[in-house]
């Protein structure tokens, strides 16, 4: 089951289950899966965005979400393909790493402000997607 199928058969127990219990586990369920969506990158420090400069927000399918998160994780976060650096044979541990070429200037910092922006639109598009299944 990947993220998008999760997310979907969550919504569908909150909004036709009426076993109080199982309608809550969905929902912490949905809590989880907004959040992973919108984490290319893992990090956060909310600051500097505006509900309306997000034109992100328009998007309500979570396709969408998702491939926006694919897109930021190969373009920005991986460089496209240019940042070298992975474990030797598969090996998880960074001790082993072949080699690894330096971050350019400014990565970070626009890491940074991509991760900021992502889970604002992960708090925002959460409260959208309660309304819609739970009501208003």
């Amino acid at each position: 089951m990947n993220i998008l199928t999760a997310m979907a058969e969550n919504e569908n127990v909150v909004k036709k289950e009426r076993d109080a219990e199982r309608k809550a586990v969905a929902l912490a369920w949905l809590f989880h899966l907004v959040g992973d969506i919108h984490q290319p990158l893992h990090t956060a420090q909310l600051s500097g965005f505006v509900k309306s400069q997000l034109t992100e927000l328009l998007s309500t399918n979570a396709d969408a979400w998702a491939k926006e998160s694919f897109e930021i994780a190969t373009k920005i976060a991986y460089r496209n393909g240019g940042l070298v650096g992975s474990p030797k044979g598969g090996n998880k541990d960074c001790r082993d790493v072949q080699a690894a070429s330096l971050l350019p200037v400014g990565y970070v910092v626009s890491a940074r402000r991509i991760a900021d922006r992502r889970m604002i639109l992960a708090g925002y598009r959460l409260a959208d997607l309660l309304t819609r299944v739970v009501g208003s």
